[in-house]
């Protein structure tokens, strides 16, 4: 009788603790590296026990944790800080079962961005006097040709090699996208300069910063108005 109830217990034991011995599968689907709020994974997996995922960055710093439920699924995790351009190199993602068994493990080699500014316009109004016009508004338009997003925090306006002034939006753009963004008064223009020009060609230069500092300038000569 007591060897009856020893073996039931060891099976009941055994039933219980099977599930936790047994490795789950992980299925990693299409990905793609994209930015919202900060530089992101997003990707498609197939999982055959609820687990967690870690973004590692190049520096070995873990960035982000997320949840992965069972089955199919899609979900997200940062490689980079809120609003922080990611920084190039070899990412890790570990997917970890039961905080410390790692199941899958992936690098993803990133490049980088690659920024430039490919338009500057100005728009221009003319003031009660008739004889000088006003720098109302700026649209610049970036270009990433990189794989990692980017994330614009500082512009800078020059108008005939005089400084007019930064603004400091939270701007982003996508690997392989264009975007165009317009700045006006008192965003870009901060009182550091005149922001009128007379009639004819001058020179307009704007330049963008990210988190770690310069990223590309450009200086166009414009025709007022």
């Amino acid at each position: 009788m007591k060897n009856s109830i020893l073996i039931i217990l060891v099976l009941v034991l055994a039933l219980f603790l099977l599930p936790s011995c047994v490795t789950p599968t992980f299925e990693l689907g299409d990905w793609v590296i994209w930015g919202t709020d900060c530089a992101q994974i997003s990707f498609d997996y197939k999982i055959s026990a609820p687990a967690e995922v870690c973004i590692v960055d190049p520096k070995g710093t873990e960035i982000s944790w997320a949840h992965l439920h069972e089955g199919w699924g899609h979900t997200q995790a940062c490689i980079a800080r809120e609003h922080q351009s990611p920084t190039p190199g070899t990412y890790k993602m570990l997917v970890v079962y039961h905080g410390k068994q790692t199941i899958f493990e992936k690098d993803f080699v990133l490049t980088g961005f690659n920024v430039s500014i490919s338009q500057i316009q100005p728009r221009w109004t003319q003031d009660s006097f008739g004889n000088r016009y006003k720098l109302e508004s700026i649209g610049i338009e970036v270009f990433n040709r990189g794989d990692l997003p980017v994330y614009i925090s500082i512009v800078s306006c020059g108008l005939d090699a005089k400084g007019i002034g930064s603004d400091f939006p939270r701007l982003f753009v996508n690997p392989q996208q264009k975007g165009t963004f317009y700045f006006y008064p008192p965003g870009i223009v901060k009182a550091l300069g005149d922001t009128y020009a007379e009639a004819g060609t001058h020179t307009l230069t704007v330049k963008i910063e990210d988190d770690k500092g310069f990223l590309a300038e450009r200086t166009t000569s414009v025709s007022v108005p």
